[in-house]
């Protein structure tokens, strides 16, 4: 608060309330709000899948106040931390930075993904992988001789429709496709097309990012075009892959400028919030807190 009112900042009502919003949907379901929509959307009750905040805080002394408060500090804290070093902000982080740390923690590849699990979700025995694997090597050669990726994607992906197992084909790779939704151009105001990546195109991350896969050295290591199947073995599939440059469209940059941002200069800020506070005093409440201790934790 002290920081905010020395950068004569004020954080929006709707703001507040967009956090408030988020607190309720955590308390009383277990996820976010457009995580319960995607869910509604398909007619699929969320409750099944998430356990509501309020099952493990409250019987642990924590009220939804407490929790509201919390998440509205949050807000604070992504506002502040976006003002000073957001796009535009009085400490904005400089485009090369940030273009050194997507290129070198980040990689992108084209991909066809050929699972190796059945209907059930278990593994193939070696026999039926082998099988796999030589559809995976056929979809190769046939990139290596020049066809253009799409068309290969999209032929094998028809093949799919025409078999009694496509089902079992879709994976719960930890690789992100880049896009769940726009597979095209999209027009701007202007009528320029802009870009937005393929349904087949693949985001790898390091450790250090939240799109962390197994397979990023992989990818990493190969040459930009160039053409290799990777075995997913967590997710359970072959992947006929061929590496792109991300940072031939601002559309990486763009969308991943935010956390890139954060992972850069969260240290900084963490510190001078901590700087502000030195000096503030704070009195526990030794009776308050004596039920809550960590041996005292509930978990179920």
């Amino acid at each position: 608060e002290e920081l905010l009112s020395e950068k004569k900042l004020t954080v929006d009502a709707d703001y507040i309330e967009e956090a408030k919003v988020q607190a309720s949907y955590y308390w009383y379901v277990g996820c976010d709000y457009s995580t319960y929509e995607y869910y509604a959307a398909y007619g699929v009750d969320p409750s099944g899948y998430f356990s509501p905040y309020a099952t493990f805080f409250e019987q642990n002394g924590v009220g939804y106040s407490t929790y509201e408060k919390y998440m509205v500090n949050e807000y604070k804290y992504n506002f502040l931390f976006d003002k000073i070093y957001g796009e535009k902000g009085e400490k904005e982080v400089p485009k090369t930075e940030l273009t050194e740390y997507l290129n070198k923690n980040y990689a992108i590849a084209d991909s066809i993904d050929l699972s190796t699990a059945d209907s059930e979700g278990k593994a193939l025995s070696d026999a039926k992988k082998k099988e796999v694997k030589a559809k995976a090597d056929a979809l190769l050669e046939k990139l290596k001789k020049g066809e253009k990726f799409d068309k290969v994607y999209n032929d094998y992906q028809e093949s799919l429709k025409t078999t009694s197992s496509s089902s079992s084909t879709t994976t719960s790779s930890k690789t992100s496709s880049a896009s769940s939704t726009a597979t095209s151009s999209a027009a701007t105001s202007s009528g320029v097309k802009e870009y937005t990546p393929e349904a087949y195109v693949n985001v790898f991350g390091d450790k250090e990012t939240t799109y962390e896969n197994d397979l990023f050295d992989e990818v990493y290591k190969l040459k930009l075009n160039e053409f290799a199947i990777l075995e997913d073995k967590d997710a359970l599939c072959y992947k006929v892959v061929a590496r792109r440059d991300i940072l031939k469209e601002e559309y990486w940059l763009k969308n991943f400028r935010a956390s890139i941002t954060f992972t850069l200069r969260q240290d900084e800020f963490d510190k001078t919030l901590a700087d502000k506070t030195a000096n503030v005093s704070v009195t526990a409440d030794e009776f308050a807190l004596k039920p809550f201790t960590v041996e005292k934790i509930k978990f179920n």
